[in-house]
């Protein structure tokens, strides 16, 4: 994500998310081939292994990279970028090491994540973007493991599920490239809110339901399609990787309470109503969230403070007037700087 400018970023999540669903829909074709957990579990763990030789394929973040200091391996990075792009010999390599060094005396390096607790903005939106991925897989486990209580068979209805997730990778993109981020994560969190009123009352029509259900994960998908790149967006350098990371892992908290909450005796329809609940808490968590449409990614922990500023929350920001917004955030005084850490900014 790091190496794609901002008008690709939603093209490279959906491509990435798009594999997702595709394994999504094979699971159901692998588990019905094996009939057996230990047999299916050894089946999706040992392709796994290629991941190591991934691993050795992939090269660094250059933005990690010059966050450590280490000038360079990013310069070396950034050459073998500029070879495969064509725009090789354009300056040279004391050139690039040079902007590097200036870049670095204004990037603070070895920072934690617990730095971005100092500035409030940030500190805020980190822990909306947690909340926001611990509640939205939640509802995503629910749904998914709903077929498991639901008569006929469920590796049909797994598979009816899985396959409602493709059109949301395309609708994601879509929305987020031309409408903004703001707008999918509304828009489908209120299509979602509707799927759970509507739910408890098709519980006894099994196509009905299995409908609402589809347009559910839907919805679902498409809120999960920017808990995987807001994180990206918002969070600085320094700290993206490990905060996304510990979003994914907020999210798998949050789905191993679904069958818990699926399988809680309270009847066919209590489990709806509650998602309805963390539907709505899904919407307050977005709305601190400023509009990321057009923004560079933030280098340091003051521009992941400023970022959205000039952008009001109130405003609808879209492709055809994202123009009239600042990309990126203007530089700050000392004076300005101190008065961001105590939350004054």
């Amino acid at each position: 994500m790091e190496l794609i400018p901002p008008n690709r970023r939603d093209l490279i999540v959906m491509l990435t998310f798009m594999m997702w669903t595709l394994g999504m829909c094979l699971m159901s074709l692998v588990a019905y081939l094996t009939a057996h957990w230990k047999l299916f579990g050894a089946s999706t763990m040992i392709p796994m292994l290629f991941c190591f030789v991934y691993w050795r394929l992939l090269p660094e973040s250059p933005r990690w990279l010059l966050s450590k200091g280490r000038l360079s391996e990013c310069a070396d990075i950034l050459f073998k970028i500029g070879s495969t792009n064509g725009t090789k010999g354009t300056v040279t390599r004391e050139e690039v090491e040079e902007e590097l060094r200036d870049l670095s005396l204004r990037l603070p390096a070895n920072e934690p994540l617990t730095r971005a607790f100092v500035y409030p903005k940030l500190r805020l939106r980190a822990c909306m973007l947690f909340l926001l991925s611990f509640s939205q897989f939640l509802v995503y486990g629910v749904t998914l493991m709903t077929m498991t209580v639901m008569p006929g068979n469920y590796f049909l209805s797994h598979l009816v599920l899985s396959l409602f997730e493709i059109p949301s990778v395309f609708v994601g993109l879509a929305v987020t490239h031309y409408f903004g981020r703001r707008f999918l994560g509304f828009s489908s969190l209120l299509l979602a809110a509707v799927c759970c009123i509507t739910a408890p009352f098709c519980v006894d029509h099994i196509w009905k339901l299995l409908g609402v259900l589809a347009i559910l994960k839907l919805t679902v998908s498409c809120t999960l399609y920017l808990v995987f790149l807001l994180p990206s967006e918002i969070l600085p350098t320094p700290i993206r990787t490990s905060g996304a990371g510990l979003s994914v892992v907020s999210g798998m908290v949050g789905m191993t309470f679904s069958p818990h909450l699926l399988h809680s005796g309270q009847g066919d329809t209590f489990h709806y109503w509650v998602l309805l609940g963390i539907t709505l808490l899904g919407a307050v968590t977005l709305a601190p969230i400023p509009e990321t449409l057009g923004l560079f990614m933030p280098q340091t922990f003051l521009e992941g403070e400023k970022l959205g500023r000039g952008r009001p929350l109130t405003s609808w920001i879209h492709k055809w007037n994202v123009h009239r917004y600042p990309a990126t955030p203007p530089h700050d005084t000392e004076e300005e700087v101190e008065d961001l850490m105590n939350g004054k900014g």
